[in-house]
């Protein structure tokens, strides 16, 4: 590649990530949100995936009574959801007992994956991205309590501690 090439990609990528990160800012749930039957569901999973990342994206002192209502949305809309069903396991509540944001994040992020790839996600690749979401989150260190094993998990730089973490405390196997 030459320079200007180089250069170009460079600022495409820089404009692409400000509107994304802007994006973020201005996301906003609608004011009416209706879920009784099963085609409700389905009309927001596109929410629900949005409403993952802006979890995700924004520090957890940022915009406290926004967060409490994507939460309580995405809460329910998973709690009622006929598309896949989340069964939280008790280590899941030991990472999230002294952070409860981190609980609906780690929902969030579970349904998030399972919309985003319905074909290939599983029990365990959902398992998976929920927990690399809130330590993400907790390594941001802003307003989280500290737990000893999410900062465990902030040191993981292979595929296979994931793996490992999982297989050892989930108890929730590959397949």
């Amino acid at each position: 590649m030459n320079k200007i090439t180089v250069a170009f990609f460079c600022f495409v990528s820089t404009v692409f990530s400000i509107q994304l990160v802007n994006g973020q800012a201005d996301f906003s749930l609608p004011e009416n949100i209706s879920l009784k039957n099963k085609e409700d569901y389905a009309k927001y999973e596109n929410l629900v995936i949005q409403s993952a990342i802006w979890l995700e994206k924004t520090d957890m002192d940022k915009d406290p009574d926004k967060r409490k209502r994507i939460d309580a949305f995405v809460i329910k809309w998973v709690a009622g959801t006929p598309a896949f069903t989340l069964n939280l396991e008790d280590p899941v509540s030991v990472l999230t007992d002294r952070n409860p944001e981190l609980l609906a994040l780690y929902i969030a992020s579970y349904a998030r994956n399972i919309l985003e790839d319905k074909k290939g996600s599983s029990n365990y690749t959902a398992t998976k991205a929920a927990l690399k979401s809130i330590t993400s989150v907790y390594k941001k260190g802003i307003d989280v309590s500290r737990n000893h094993q999410l900062e465990k998990m902030g040191k993981f730089t292979t595929e296979a501690q994931w793996d490992d973490y999982i297989m050892s405390n989930m108890k929730i196997s590959q397949t």
